[in-house]
């Protein structure tokens, strides 16, 4: 949202991997700082634009739901506005961490919540029965995550009952764990340095500690009361309307259907989950 001076910097790093299938979904909520014109300049066949109704605030929730949503891929990799990568093969090293390293810790959350001092979190219901085989994610400082798709959409997305600026990420990452998901670290990511301001100028509460506060306890009480599950909409990341690559439809029917995986016996949706990121 008004990001466009940091998309014209990172998204030739993301076009330009050499990982053999995958796209690059830039969900633009309505900028009006001239995001058209950057991605008329970097056009690509991996590049695809999901542009949904302009919010009073921002939400970093709904919008990463929202690339959920109207996307088809094995794998979901989530990554800010002012995010590159480092070199070619970076994104190919991330995949490969993904599969493959057994460094696992499946106890971050829990002692990272003791490390701070912070109480237990139990959820309040059941964890659900989640499919994939290996049960990590893979995740570092500021946000960056990479997560198999049938977890992430049977734990219901991010949060969108955390509103204002941080948590997100974090609270994702402990409703995997409770789940049984271990984390792996993350190789870091290119960050792009800006002023600190410019990071809640979208938001209704500018005071990053107190809006990051918020969100934690919001966290807590969430999963307390509702488990591992987000509380969200049924399907979490809906838009009024969504419009793909210059080409409108409504929110409600847009080319996944579904927030649940596309059925495998649809031919039609086979065909287009063909074109899958990582």
């Amino acid at each position: 949202m008004d990001r466009s001076a940091h998309l014209r910097r990172v998204l030739p790093s993301l076009l330009e991997q050499d990982y053999p299938s995958y796209s690059v979904y830039v969900v633009d909520n309505s900028s009006t700082d001239g995001a058209a014109s950057v991605f008329e300049e970097l056009r690509s066949p991996r590049l695809e634009v999901l542009c949904r109704p302009r919010p009073r605030y921002f939400s970093l929730a709904a919008s990463r739901n929202c690339g959920i949503r109207y996307s088809f891929s094995d794998l979901c990799l989530f990554m800010d506005a002012d995010m590159s990568f480092a070199g070619r093969e970076h994104l190919s090293r991330l995949v490969s961490q993904f599969r493959h390293d057994d460094r696992v810790d499946h106890d971050w959350f829990a002692r990272w919540r003791r490390d701070c001092g912070y109480g237990d979190v139990t959820p309040g219901r059941p964890p659900p029965q989640l499919g994939p085989a290996r049960r990590v994610y893979c995740h570092c400082l500021g946000s960056p995550l990479l997560v198999d798709r049938r977890a992430i959409q049977a734990i219901g997305g991010y949060d969108e009952s955390l509103t204002d600026w941080g948590y997100e990420d974090t609270d994702l990452c402990g409703r995997l764990e409770l789940c049984g998901f271990g984390r792996i670290e993350m190789e870091p990511v290119v960050h792009l340095t800006h002023e600190a301001s410019l990071r809640v100028v979208n938001y209704a509460l500018k005071d990053p500690p107190s809006s990051w506060q918020r969100n934690r306890l919001r966290s807590y009480r969430t999963i307390a009361a509702f488990g591992c599950v987000s509380p969200a909409p049924r399907f979490p990341g809906r838009s009024a309307w969504i419009e793909i690559d210059g080409r409108r439809w409504d929110g409600a029917v847009a080319p996944q259907q579904h927030w649940e995986m596309p059925d495998e016996r649809n031919g039609e949706g086979r065909a287009a989950a063909a074109r899958a990121t990582p």
